[in-house]
């Protein structure tokens, strides 16, 4: 928030004279996440193993078609694929619920659960448009001879 040219953090309330880009980057440095060299390695390998499969995706799904037809309906593994992160997520989600600290709101409660969900409507929107994308994959592998 910003006053009289001098800005305050929203997160310890530190005031800084606002104006040079400089300033504003030492402001930043304060509260810039620590990030471990593990942490950097595990996101490096997961974002490189996000782009070999998105790459496989059409090699693969090719290789699954026999006499130019799938022995699977499409529609249904888009929808086991999409409910399989669901449960991941969930998963996950009690996964992080345990490392709460004591007197922490906890992840897993009824009001944090409607909370986030309220906070995160809008995803839906991509969500739905992601699954629509990769069933019309499907459709132009069985099609494209």
């Amino acid at each position: 928030m910003q006053r009289n040219g001098v800005m305050e953090c929203s997160v310890c309330h530190s005031k800084v004279v606002a104006g040079t880009p400089r300033s504003i980057s030492r402001a930043y440095d304060k509260h810039k996440s620590k990030i471990s060299s593990k942490q950097r390695v595990l996101t490096f390998l997961l974002v490189s193993g996000d782009c070999v499969l998105v790459g496989l995706q059409p090699i693969l799904v090719f290789m699954c078609k026999v006499d130019g037809k799938f022995q699977f309906s499409p529609i249904s593994v888009n929808f086991l694929t999409e409910v399989t992160k669901v449960f991941f997520a969930m998963i996950m989600l009690m996964i992080e619920s345990r490392k709460q600290k004591v007197g922490e709101k906890s992840l897993l409660s009824v009001s944090t659960f409607v909370q986030a969900a309220r906070n995160n409507v809008l995803l839906a929107i991509p969500a739905l448009l992601y699954a629509i994308n990769n069933y019309l994959k499907f459709i132009m592998q069985v099609n494209v001879h």
